[in-house]
């Protein structure tokens, strides 16, 4: 059994082979860059990094590449733009090398259930309009091959998700695109769940009927995830032999909560619910009624800001024992963290301080879960001959050859819609077949009526006298609110040069732009 468990480092290996067989560095951009998943996941898979341009704000990330690169000896980092140089929003698109593939995990506190949960009034959520803006203007350059953008799963379902795969489907209608919700926890022991956006251009998929699905246990070499012991020091190969906490160290709401927690994983043993090692969340009191729970063989997902775990062996607490006979009865450190990330465990000893490596650790994504959804799209390129031993540019007309004629019928239909008078839209654009919403009006002097077409929303109920008339002008209204679906995409319309159809020039987000005018970012 032991035999079927999958390992991180095998399961990089395997997950990577696209990248190994290359042959050289793939051309990536990276904004949000991080602790580096993609560096990490080549370092994984025995093949070459090196940074065509990777940005990220995180000022603490400085001396980490720097020591990343002095003591551990890692390469091609040298290009990553970090600190104030790294902020993404002030970068011109234009500007941008053209790359095979992007990789980006912009913040997800204005969805995470952890964050204040503001979504677009969050100023953070211009990042994420930032990477889908540098991921159409790139997807022009005629590189592109795919892209793989990291969030929330919160984000899932949300209007503003529906207006990013609108944009990305209408602008770069060459590429297809689909969302994947997937948790870690069916590979490696850690609670995390994460939506993904990927896209691979068409020319990829001749003959295929749409992405490839992420990679699965079988693909990586394995029956049964990673082992939460593989993580710990004690098995790890270190050396260290950690003693068991003293319960007395702890404060006395952590000694009661301990305590309560000891009884409940009591119980789980008796009623045949227990794993082979708890992880609780100590500061969290399992007597209320949002208190914390007990993870047993996995841990919760790790957060930029605690809580701190305690580890528990079930066996110890079956037998009884004293805590000071217990094989695990601590504080899970940040070198087994950056583990359960799937990174290095020196990565918390290469910051100026724990607490800046406890946040960058938080926000790390896992190499592995980066392996499954964007070596799919890699391998697909590579065997159709479009990853090739030197990066392949290819014309704005061949791009726009790749689109499929519906797409390319609507696209047109928006780029002509900024260039044509209202007189020109009318006689293009038949009226809807749809029952419109319709105004009734008395014109002063006239005993006929006046009926107009509203293409808009209702309308406010309006009654009135007309000037010099009896009769009541009416604007009916329902007598219930009606649900009304704004779609924010009219708003922000592409505009392609009319004869070329092969400039896309307004890229911002509508949901951006209302931001800004609320004062919001």
């Amino acid at each position: 059994m032991a035999d079927d468990h999958l390992d991180t480092e095998i399961a990089g290996y395997r997950a990577g082979r696209v990248l190994r067989v290359l042959g050289r560095p793939l051309r990536v951009t990276e904004p949000c860059v991080g602790l580096g998943g993609l560096r990490r996941l080549c370092e994984l898979s025995g093949s070459q990094y090196l940074s065509t341009q990777g940005f990220d704000t995180e000022a603490s990330l400085l001396p980490y590449y720097n020591n990343l690169q002095r003591f551990c000896g890692a390469s091609g980092v040298q290009a990553l733009r970090l600190g104030t140089d790294g902020d993404v929003e002030k970068v011109n698109p234009e500007s941008l090398l053209p790359v095979e593939a992007i990789v980006a995990g912009p913040p997800c506190q204005p969805w995470a259930g952890t964050g204040q949960q503001q979504g677009t009034a969050d100023a953070r959520a211009s990042v994420m309009d930032v990477c889908i803006g540098w991921i159409i203007a790139q997807a022009w350059q005629g590189q592109l091959l795919a892209f793989a953008v990291e969030n929330s799963p919160r984000l899932r379902g949300t209007p503003y998700l529906r207006e990013l795969l609108q944009r990305l489907r209408a602008c770069i209608p060459m590429f297809a695109v689909s969302v994947e919700v997937h948790d870690l926890c069916q590979l490696c022991p850690q609670h995390r769940e994460r939506l993904w956006i990927r896209g691979l251009r068409r020319d990829c998929l001749r003959g295929l009927p749409g992405l490839p699905p992420p990679l699965s246990m079988k693909d990586l070499g394995g029956k049964v995830k990673v082992p939460l012991e593989t993580v710990l020091v004690e098995k790890h190969g270190h050396g260290k032999v950690l003693k068991p906490t003293d319960p007395g160290s702890l404060c006395p709401n952590m000694q009661c909560n301990l305590a309560a927690y000891l009884t409940r994983v009591q119980g789980d043993i008796e009623n045949g619910k227990a794993g082979e090692i708890a992880v609780i969340e100590l500061d969290r009191n399992p007597l209320k009624d949002f208190g914390g729970g007990i993870v047993y063989d996995g841990t919760p997902p790790l957060r930029t800001k605690g809580p701190k775990l305690w580890l528990l062996r079930t066996q110890d607490v079956k037998e009884k024992r004293p805590w000071q006979e217990h094989s695990l009865h601590r504080y899970m450190l940040q070198e087994e963290k950056a583990m359960l990330q799937g990174h290095d465990p020196r990565t918390p000893w290469l910051f100026s301080s724990q607490t800046q490596a406890e946040k960058a650790i938080g926000n790390a994504y896992h190499p592995l879960h980066l392996g499954i959804m964007l070596c799919p799209l890699l391998e697909i390129a590579f065997l159709q001959g479009k990853l090739k031993s030197e990066p392949q540019t290819i014309t704005q007309e061949e791009l726009w050859q790749l689109t499929p004629p519906p797409e390319a019928a609507l696209a047109a239909q928006l780029s002509e819609g900024d260039e044509m008078d209202e007189d020109e839209q009318a006689a293009v654009h038949p009226e809807p077949t749809m029952p419109l919403p319709i105004k009734v009006k008395v014109e002063p002097g006239c005993k006929t009526w006046a009926v107009h077409r509203e293409p808009t929303m209702p309308l406010p109920i309006k009654v009135k006298v007309e000037p010099e008339c009896k009769t009541w002008a009416v604007h009916p209204e329902p007598t219930m609110p009606l649900p009304i679906k704004v779609e924010t995409w009219a708003s922000g319309r592409l505009k392609m040069e009319r004869s070329k159809r092969d400039s896309v020039v307004n890229l911002a987000s509508p949901q951006r732009r209302v931001r800004r005018k609320r004062g919001d970012c």
